[in-house]
């Protein structure tokens, strides 16, 4: 099991695992043992994070053997999957904002690993670091 997140009210923990077939993310209810994968059979996943209400999780899809990665966001009610990053670069490290507006990554699309912020209302992507030096797993600071 790798990259394991619990939700706010420690009912649900999702994680990625090669354990059935190839890397998955999956979702599992602590109250019954109920595991339900997210991701697709092919493209696979890892580093999967709940929403801040729970309601959707982002992970990273990446496929074989493909140079590039994706950021998919799955709503759990409908079980839709909505791509929110799908640059021609690898993409990864996803967090959202405590309040669920926003998506910090890690993107190496200038060549370098760099922090972005991707307001999800408009899907406007911002540069948050600079270079020189490469820039991984962004994170928010906790509300107090």
């Amino acid at each position: 099991m790798g990259n394991p997140h619990w939700n706010r009210d420690a009912r649900r923990i999702v994680y990625s695992s090669n354990h059935h077939l190839g890397h998955q993310i999956y979702v599992v209810d602590a109250t019954n043992g109920r595991e339900e994968r997210l991701s697709g059979l092919i493209s696979g996943g890892c580093e999967p994070r709940f929403s801040p209400d729970g309601s959707r999780v982002v992970h990273v899809t990446r496929g074989h053997r493909r140079p590039t990665s994706r950021l998919v966001e799955t709503d759990l009610a409908s079980g839709e999957q909505k791509t929110l990053v799908d640059w021609p670069a690898l993409n990864y490290d996803p967090v959202y904002s405590p309040d669920g507006a926003e998506l910090a990554f890690a993107s190496n699309i200038s060549g370098e690993y760099e922090i972005y912020r991707l307001r999800l209302s408009d899907g406007k992507p911002y540069s948050v670091t600079a270079r020189p030096g490469a820039a991984r797993e962004p994170d928010y600071r906790p509300v107090r």
